[in-house]
């Protein structure tokens, strides 16, 4: 058996110890946080944002929440790199009667990945820096580049070129910074106990903290494989130097809700809604507790002790459905009931005024409420109405009813669940009335959970994926919280010169996934195979596991093997692992190389099985703090009755024969 590794589909699984502290970014398109995990309260810290990057509360505390946004502009003879909240207020200190206003970049992750040709144009056209096509390399195709934004920069007629990743990386940057200014000035006033830090009874504790070094940061359902690598080297460009992973956004608000999980709930099947700026997604997750063993049979073993996990069920998402395009219609409508020209307004300032006015509409009750709309400094505005304000919701109400309904659907199909025990609201565009009563519609007997904190629920469920990924917190903090994730997207196998496209491992998959499929060779006698692994990301839209192909060479057959042959088949495997690798291998039966590697797999394989069963009862019994002395004896006793069990059955087992297909 043949097999070839790609270890990027979600996050390389750390070593035992990494130096460096452990955060989860929650990098949303419209706006971002920070969070870390406190063993002292036993939650997620939501950080507050130092250095500008966060507006301030009411209360004149340093805000959490960073507006996802970057400007450049001139001061003193120097290009300054602004973000968050000190670039939307340098909006406002530059007059209309400047000639060169430097350009808001917003809306930046929308544009990570894409190619050219997917851009929508109009949406294009409200966006205060231009989009270009990439340049093109000898080394990489046109769709495998980057997008070109060009932004002005302020009191000049200068333009800077980047990227969507470099925007991103400066971002994620000030994120970091200003995360360890918060950390540096607070860990051991609020006596925070955090993955990849000293314990403050250490006589030797330091005022300041180690430096943040690792990150977990979230991903929208309908990123690809392509998409989570460029987001890691922006955080690697970031500073980022030691571990980066990724974890789906509405994933990672489950796990946060793991933790506030009663007892009663905790089989059930739930459904988390997280709608933000930019995409909407839908995950699926029930708790799953680990089925009693033989051991157990003998053992009174109490259910609440043993182990368990929520499983992701499904996914499903949308990438141009989030509270930027409401902000969009609104634009629109204002525009469109005036007798202004859209280019000689102010859009990012008119954008956030529809932002403003959204909000202003959202928390008021009175049902007859509106909001004036000022367009420019001549003071016309347009009215909207709490009526009208519907209206123009209804297109994105559409699609977001549409959107819950097909993973309701999937659930149903799949028989993995029947129904939805629960609801749970996330991201700051689930605080709309009118949304929130049609997901109550289509679960009418189901109560809306808004315990957990739209805005912040995500990054603090990053912090705990963090914290698991760290190894530094014991696993008893997070029991409740630990997630196994499930595969996106459908992989296989794209054949050549756009002949379609053999699924492999299909969509919401758990990890770890396996799948095999059986392809039947040109020539029965070529000397390797190469094959294009790829996720289906859409309707006849693929993007590629990785830069390379996968390349395999075969055994040379003998004259007599290829005249008793018609055609020669190999098996393809595909595997995903739990942290997130992803193997390609394959099977050749007409190799007895390949036949002898097969079956020693297959052996290793059960018994690593069993020293995992082992290690469950090691850990069951150390757990147990109410065990007696005698139960004590009696479980060692069959503990050791259970090893020598799997040594002998270890040892006469026979060799399994040649199945069908391999799973790689």
């Amino acid at each position: 058996m043949s097999t070839k590794e790609k270890t990027d589909l979600n996050h390389e699984f750390p070593s035992p110890v990494l130096d460096g502290i452990w955060i989860g970014i929650d990098l949303g398109t419209s706006n971002s946080a920070c969070a870390v995990w406190d063993s002292t309260r036993g939650s997620s810290k939501w950080m507050r944002l130092p250095n500008g990057l966060a507006f301030s509360q009411q209360n004149g505390k340093i805000g959490r929440i960073m507006p996802s946004v970057v400007r450049w502009e001139q001061r003193g003879g120097k290009m300054e790199t602004l973000v968050g909240a000190s670039a939307l207020k340098s909006q406002y200190d530059f007059g209309q009667s400047n000639r060169f206003k430097s350009s808001l970049l917003q809306s930046v992750k929308r544009l990570l990945g894409k190619s050219f040709r997917e851009l929508d144009r109009e949406w294009m056209q409200t966006l205060d820096f231009d989009v270009l096509p990439p340049k093109p390399t000898e080394h990489e195709s046109h769709d495998q580049q980057s997008l070109r934004l060009v932004a002005r920069t302020s009191n000049s007629n200068e333009t800077i070129t980047t990227t969507p990743e470099d925007v991103l990386a400066e971002q994620l940057k000030a994120l970091r910074n200003s995360s360890q200014v918060y950390l540096d000035r607070c860990r051991v006033k609020k006596r925070l106990k955090i993955p990849g830090c000293c314990d403050l009874s250490h006589k030797n504790v330091f005022t300041l903290a180690p430096r943040i070094r690792n990150v977990v940061v979230g991903v929208p359902a309908h990123f690809s494989q392509r998409h989570i690598e460029l987001i890691k080297s922006a955080c690697r460009k970031a500073g980022f130097d030691g571990h980066v992973g990724t974890c789906l956004e509405s994933t990672a608000a489950a796990m946060a809700y793991g933790l506030t999980m009663q007892e009663t709930t905790k089989h059930a099947t739930i459904m988390v809604v997280d709608m933000g700026g930019g995409t909407t997604d839908i995950t699926v997750v029930t708790q799953q507790t680990k089925p009693r063993t033989m051991e157990e049979d003998f053992i009174d073993v109490d259910e609440s002790s043993q182990h368990s996990s929520c499983q992701v069920l499904l996914t499903r998402g949308d990438e141009a459905l989030g509270g930027d395009d409401i902000d969009q219609a609104i634009m629109d409508y204002c525009i469109g009931h005036s007798s202004m020209n859209a280019s000689t307004l102010d859009g990012p300032e008119l954008r956030e005024k529809c932002r403003k006015a959204k909000e202003a509409l959202c928390k008021s009750e009175d049902p007859s409420s509106s909001e004036a709309i000022a367009l420019n400094s001549s003071k016309q505005t347009v009215v909207v109405t709490q009526h009208e304000f519907v209206e123009i919701l209804q297109p994105w109400l559409q699609r977001a009813k549409d959107l819950i309904v097909r993973a309701k659907l999937d659930l149903e199909s799949s028989k993995l669940a029947s129904t939805i025990d629960e609801v749970v609201l996330v991201g700051g565009t689930t605080r709309i009335p009118v949304i929130r009563s049609m997901i109550q519609e289509i679960f009418p007997t189901v109560e809306l959970s808004t315990s957990l904190n739209p805005m912040s629920s995500v990054a603090q469920g990053l912090a705990i994926e963090a914290a698991i990924m760290s190894k530094d917190i014991p696993l008893h903090e997070l029991k409740s919280a630990l997630m196994l994730d499930c595969v996106p997207h459908a992989i296989g196998v794209e054949l050549p010169e756009g002949k379609g496209f053999v699924e492999i491992i299909p969509r919401n998959t758990s990890l770890p996934a396996k799948g095999s499929a059986i392809f039947t060779l040109a020539d029965k006698n070529q000397a390797g195979v190469t094959l294009k692994a790829v996720e289906k990301v859409g309707v006849d839209r693929y993007e590629p596991m990785s830069r390379e192909e996968f390349t395999f060479l075969l055994r040379r057959l003998t004259p007599l093997e290829l005249k008793a042959m018609n055609e020669r088949s190999i098996h393809v495997g595909m595997k995903v692992d739990i942290d997130g690798k992803f193997i390609v291998s394959i099977f050749d039966e007409n190799d007895p190389e390949q036949v002898r590697k097969k079956e020693w797999f297959e052996r290793r394989e059960r018994k690593q099985e069993a020293v995992a069963e082992l290690g469950y009862i090691e850990d069951l019994l150390l757990s147990d703090s109410d065990t007696n002395m005698e139960q004590l004896f009696l479980s060692l006793a069959l503990f050791g009755i259970f090893v020598i069990y799997i040594a002998v059955k270890i040892a006469f087992a026979n060799p399994v024969e040649n199945e069908s297909s391999i799973l790689g």
